[in-house]
C-alpha cells in the first residue's frame, strides 16, 4: 500500500535506525555508568566471585556472589561503598549469593530467633554463645557472628558450603538495613530474582 507523499522504505529505515540507537544507547549507558564502575570497585575484592546488576519491580538490584569471606562486616562496607554511586531509579538492593546448603539454611533459621531477640532487647552478650552452640550441635565447621551499629552479620560454614547473612538492627529483618545510601537494602538469597543485566 502506498501513501501519498510518504516513502515507506525511508520510514522503515528511520524506525530501524532509531531502534538501534535506542537500544545501543542503553547498552552504552549500562556499560559506562554501571558495569565499568562495578568492575573498578570489585576488581580488588577477592572475596567476590561474580556480580551482576539488574532492574526489577523492586528497584535496581546488585547481586554479589561471595566466595571465602574472612570478615563479612568489612566486605559489606566495601560493597556498600562500591554501589553507593550507581544509578538507581528508586531503591537500590544488594543481594548476597552464597553456596548455602539445606543444613546451613536450617541452622540459620533456628539462629534467627536469637538474632531477633538480641535486636529487640539490645542485648547481644549471649548471641555469640547461642550461635556457636547451634553450629556445634549441627556439626558445622565454622560460625562467626559480628555486630555493629547497623547490622548483625552471620557467616556459617559446612565443609565447602557457606552462608552469609546481613540482618539490619533497625528493623530486625533480613531485607532491611542502610549504611551508605538511604535507598540501599540487603536481600537474602531467598528473595525474588530475575535475569541479570550486567555481569562479571
Amino acid at each position: 500500500m502506498k501513501l501519498p507523499g510518504i516513502n515507506i522504505k525511508v520510514v522503515l529505515a528511520s524506525v530501524a535506525v532509531a531502534a538501534v540507537l535506542l537500544f545501543g544507547g542503553r547498552e552504552v549507558f549500562l556499560r559506562t555508568s554501571v558495569a565499568m564502575p562495578m568492575d573498578r570497585a570489585f576488581a580488588s575484592m577477592s572475596e567476590i566471585e561474580s556480580y551482576s546488576f539488574e532492574r526489577s519491580a523492586y528497584g535496581a538490584v546488585v547481586e554479589v556472589k561471595l566466595g571465602n569471606v574472612e570478615d563479612l562486616s568489612e566486605t559489606v562496607r566495601k560493597v556498600e561503598a562500591a554501589v553507593a554511586k550507581l544509578p538507581a531509579d528508586g531503591r537500590l538492593w544488594v543481594r548476597i549469593s552464597d553456596t548455602r546448603d539445606v543444613l546451613l539454611q536450617d541452622v540459620y533459621y533456628r539462629m534467627h530467633f536469637d538474632i531477633e531477640e538480641a535486636i529487640a532487647t539490645g542485648s547481644f552478650s549471649d548471641l555469640k554463645g547461642r550461635a556457636d552452640e547451634k553450629a556445634r550441635q549441627a556439626g558445622l565447621s565454622g560460625c562467626v557472628v559480628q555486630v555493629d551499629a547497623d547490622n548483625v552479620y552471620v557467616s556459617l560454614e559446612n565443609g565447602e558450603h557457606r552462608l552469609y547473612a546481613v540482618v539490619s538492627r533497625a528493623s530486625g529483618a533480613v531485607q532491611g538495613g542502610t549504611v551508605v545510601r538511604s535507598d540501599a537494602r540487603w536481600l537474602s538469597t531467598c528473595s525474588p530474582r530475575g535475569k541479570a543485566g550486567v555481569g562479571r
